[in-house]
C-alpha cells in the first residue's frame, strides 16, 4: 500500500491511498470461499457452485468489502504513525473519481482523503502569573429568614376565615353564567378556587378585597387570572372534560363560599423535623444556621461555575486559534444526516466554541 501526504495548509491535508492488488487480494479469495462454501443457488449443490459463478454474481460486493477494509486498515495505522492531530474524521476528497468494482479484473485502486487537522497550541493564560476572581458568599438574615418563611407557608395550614378578604387569600367560588346581566336560565355552573393576588384587572382586585364571604362579584371568565390561556380556563375554572364541547359565555357570577387564608407553621420542633428530618434542629437559633449551611452550599456551586466560566472565557480569548472551518463544516454535514445548511450556519459558532475550548 502506497501512501502520499500532500499539505494544503497548515490546517488541511490530503492523503492519497494506492490499495494494490496485493493489499486485498487475501481477504477477497478468503471471503470468496467462505461464500461458496455457504451459498445455496439453485441448479447447484450447497458449496458447490463454480468460482467463476460467485464471482460474476457476487463478487462485486465482495471485492468491495475486501477492498474497503484493507483502505480503512491503511488509512487509520497511518494516521497513528504519523501522529497527525484530526479534527472530525477523514472525507473522501472531493476530487475523489468514481470506482468500478470488478471481481473479473482485479487491479490497484487510488483514494483520495481531506483531512482537517488540529492548530498546534502552546496555552496561555494558565500559569502561576495568571489569576481570576473567586467570590466569597455573604448571607444577610434577611435571605435566611426569608427562606425560612416559605418553609413554614409550605408546611402551614390553609385555615377558613369570616374577616375582611386580604390580597394572599384563596376564595373558594361558585360561578354561574350570566347573559345580558342576568343569570342564564340552563346557564353552566362552575366551582373553582381563585387566588386573590392573581386577578388579572387591578380595580377588580381592589374591589374584591372590599367583599366577604357570601358576596358575589360579576367578570369575565376568560379574563379573569393573570397570564391563563383558553385551556387552562376551560379545564380548571369552566371544569370542561378534555372533549367537551360546550357552548358557553364568558360572563359569569361567582358567590364567595369559602375564604381561606394561609397560616404558617409555628416554629416549633414538628416544624423542625418536617423540614429538616426528625431531630436534626432543635432550636430556631440552629434552624437559621443550618439554612444558612444549605444556602451556602448552593451559592458556593454558582460562583464556582462562575470562576470557570471566566477562566474558560479568558482562555478561549488568550488562545485565539484558527480551525479548519470549511473542512468542519463539511464534515457536520456529511455526519449528520438531519442537519440543514440553515442549523449549520446558526450553531457552528458554538461549535467552534466548544472545540477551541476543547483544544
Amino acid at each position: 500500500m502506497k501512501i502520499q501526504k500532500t499539505d494544503i495548509d497548515q490546517l488541511n491535508t490530503t492523503l492519497t491511498i494506492e490499495i494494490e492488488k496485493d493489499d486485498y487480494l487475501p481477504k477477497f479469495n478468503e471471503d470468496l470461499k467462505k461464500y461458496k462454501g455457504q451459498a445455496a443457488i439453485k441448479g447447484f449443490r450447497k458449496g458447490k457452485t463454480p468460482a467463476g459463478f460467485i464471482k460474476k454474481m457476487y463478487g462485486k460486493g465482495i471485492l468491495a468489502e475486501a477492498v474497503n477494509e484493507s483502505l480503512q486498515k491503511g488509512l487509520f495505522d497511518y494516521i497513528k504513525d504519523q501522529d497527525l492531530n484530526v479534527l472530525g474524521d477523514p472525507l473522501p476528497s472531493e476530487s475523489q473519481e468514481m470506482l468500478d468494482f470488478d471481481a473479473l479484473d482485479l487491479k490497484s485502486y487510488t483514494f483520495k482523503f481531506d483531512l482537517g487537522l488540529s492548530p498546534d497550541i502552546t496555552v496561555k493564560g494558565a500559569d502561576a502569573s495568571d489569576s481570576y476572581t473567586h467570590y466569597d458568599i455573604e448571607l444577610t438574615d434577611a435571605i435566611v429568614t426569608e427562606e425560612l418563611d416559605v418553609a413554614r407557608k409550605r408546611q402551614g395550614s390553609q385555615d377558613e376565615v369570616e374577616e375582611n378578604i386580604e390580597e394572599k387569600d384563596i376564595l373558594k367560588i361558585n360561578g354561574v353564567e350570566l347573559e345580558n346581566g342576568k343569570v342564564k336560565e340552563g346557564g353552566h355552573h362552575t366551582d373553582f378556587t381563585l387566588m386573590v393576588d392573581l386577578i388579572a384587572e387591578e380595580k377588580m382586585m381592589k374591589d374584591v378585597l372590599k367583599l366577604k364571604k357570601g358576596d358575589s362579584f360579576d367578570f369575565d371568565i376568560y379574563n379573569l387570572e393573570k397570564d391563563k390561556d383558553e385551556t387552562h380556563v376551560k379545564k380548571y375554572l369552566l371544569n370542561l372534560g378534555d372533549d367537551e364541547e360546550k357552548e358557553i359565555g364568558n360572563d359569569f357570577r361567582g358567590t364567595i363560599e369559602k375564604v381561606l387564608r394561609l397560616k404558617p407553621a409555628e416554629m416549633d420542633q414538628a416544624f423542625f423535623d418536617g423540614y429538616f428530618g426528625p431531630d436534626k434542629v432543635k432550636s430556631e437559633a440552629e434552624a437559621k444556621d443550618k439554612v444558612k449551611e444549605e444556602i451556602g452550599k448552593y451559592y458556593k456551586t454558582q460562583v464556582d461555575s462562575y470562576m470557570y466560566r471566566d477562566i474558560m472565557e479568558n482562555l478561549i480569548k488568550s488562545n485565539d486559534m484558527a480551525l479548519p472551518e470549511p473542512f468542519l463544516k463539511r464534515w457536520l454535514i456529511t455526519t449528520n444526516e438531519k442537519l440543514t445548511e440553515e442549523q449549520l450556519d446558526k450553531e457552528f459558532p458554538e461549535f467552534v466554541k466548544n472545540l477551541k475550548w476543547t483544544l
